[in-house]
């Protein structure tokens, strides 16, 4: 985990790395991003934990409500992202970029 986790509780760690590899994964599966995109992904410490975000080339889009019924699979990343994060957003200049923040 990059250097920012160093040093955090080991449950805050693993929140960290469940919601990023499920933003990357939106960036692939609904941002359509190829193995020649390329998915920023930026981590660091804030005085009351971490603040990540994860960016691609794909189209912006505004976040809504999970339409899927609970038994089919995918479409949770944006709510575990909601439920777990203190703060979290959307935001669109050159790329689209999600962020969340995590309380220590």
């Amino acid at each position: 985990m990059h250097t920012a986790a160093v040093g955090l509780p080991e449950q805050l760690e693993r929140k960290l790395e469940m919601l990023i590899s499920e933003l990357v994964n939106n960036s692939v599966v609904h941002g359509q991003a190829s193995e020649r995109d390329v998915i920023e992904i930026e981590v660091r410490s804030t005085p009351h934990g971490v603040r990540a975000q994860v960016s691609d080339s794909g189209a912006a889009f505004a976040p809504r409500a999970r339409t899927k019924g609970i038994e089919e699979p995918g479409g949770w990343g944006l709510v575990l992202v909601e439920r777990v994060a203190q703060r979290w957003g959307v935001e669109r200049a050159e790329r689209t970029l999600v962020w969340f923040e995590l309380a220590a």
